[in-house]
């Protein structure tokens, strides 16, 4: 099945069609593949409803050219791949989580020489670099870090801050951590050489906290870049089809106890026939015993036996409420009504006895 989708609008009833079909028919929808194809900005639909369909693009604009892109992925002539450029909160995609440096990576490091321009986000950074005398004692050294990428495989935004540690290896202390921002996916320092002695350079972007190392030598003037080996990310790059993990409802397995249709059962009248002969016969031993003759004895179990049924037939008219309940509770809610059937009709019969053969609890003066 495949959905083209616009945003509703309260003007034309029907526009709410597809949600209403999701929220009142989704059987219709059962051992279906749904597709659907989003032709305005992609908050039409909440997390339960993406649950209950197979695919989910958004194309943003209801251009011909979007559709003939939808056609094409469907028929897959083309593959759909990008990223949303906004937060969709029903499948837990946050704009500003995204753009974050992705953990995963290695940033790269590298010093800058005057014969030698700044890198740009698109400029190859060598994993290593040949040490050559490079700089002096008292000058200042230029030093980059990235290109910094996101969890989109793209560069982060400007103003992403970026954290250096410079530290003296020999004595393993930090004499420096400075600061600085990207800017187009890079960030570059200047630090001063004061001191002699083997430097080690490294930067983070939380959450990418692992980066090569700068290793700077004044003795000599030499520099080496040393870069760790890389773990494989298994991720595979997000793309504007939002697939939720649970994308066809699977077929419940009836559960034979339950009630479907409201009225009780043959087994509820069968249950009911139990309780009304145990209920009458304990309900004549009260009035034979306690009221004393076979006459109340009959009276009572009588009337107990018929307050039970009038319970009973009360639970197969057809009265709305009642039958939510009896779906929901099945053969345990129709005992209950007619056990409370039961007891009334007791009741009566003992205030039936209070009232006659002078028995009233209150006697006449």
């Amino acid at each position: 099945m495949v959905i083209n989708l616009l945003n509703e609008d309260p003007a034309l009833p029907e526009s709410g069609a597809f949600k209403r079909l999701l929220a009142e028919r989704l059987d219709l929808l059962r051992d279906k593949n749904v597709i659907v194809f989003s032709y305005d900005v992609p908050y039409y639909l909440d997390s339960t409803d993406l649950a209950n369909i197979s695919a989910y693009y958004a194309l943003y604009n209801n251009s011909q050219s979007a559709m003939d892109i939808a056609a094409r992925v469907l028929m897959r002539e083309a593959t759909a791949n990008g990223s949303s450029p906004v937060s969709i909160s029903a499948v837990d995609y946050q704009l500003g989580m995204i753009t974050a440096p992705s953990p995963s990576q290695i940033i790269q490091i590298k010093l800058i020489t005057p014969d030698q321009p700044e890198a740009t986000a698109t400029t190859e950074v060598p994993t290593v670099e040949t040490p050559v005398p490079l700089f002096v004692l008292g000058e200042n050294v230029r030093i980059q870090a990235g290109p910094i990428v996101d969890h989109n495989g793209n560069q982060v935004p400007d103003g992403t801050v970026v954290k250096f540690t410079i530290r003296l290896s020999t004595e393993n202390l930090i004499i420096s951590q400075p600061e600085t921002v990207t800017q187009n996916g890079l960030a570059t320092i200047d630090y001063r050489i004061e001191r002699d002695g083997i430097f080690e350079v490294t930067a983070i972007s939380e959450p990418a906290m692992t980066s090569g190392r700068l290793i700077l030598n004044t003795q000599g003037g030499l520099a080496q870049v040393i870069m760790p080996t890389e773990t494989p990310n298994p991720t595979a790059t997000p793309t504007l089809m939002l697939t939720p993990t649970a994308t066809l409802m699977p077929t419940p397995t009836p559960d034979p106890s339950a009630n479907l249709t409201g009225y009780p059962r043959l087994t509820d009248w069968l249950l009911v026939v139990l309780l009304n002969f145990a209920g009458g016969f304990l309900a004549w031993i009260a009035g034979y015993k306690w009221w004393g003759s076979v006459r109340w004895g009959v009276r009572s179990a009588m009337c107990t036996v018929i307050g039970g049924l009038a319970a009973y037939l009360l639970l197969t008219i057809g009265i709305r409420p009642i039958m939510d309940l009896v779906k929901e509770s099945s053969s345990w809610f129709v005992a209950q009504v007619t056990v409370i059937g039961m007891l009334f009709g007791w009741t009566a019969a003992l205030i039936w006895w209070m009232l006659s053969e002078n028995n009233h609890p209150f006697p006449s003066k």
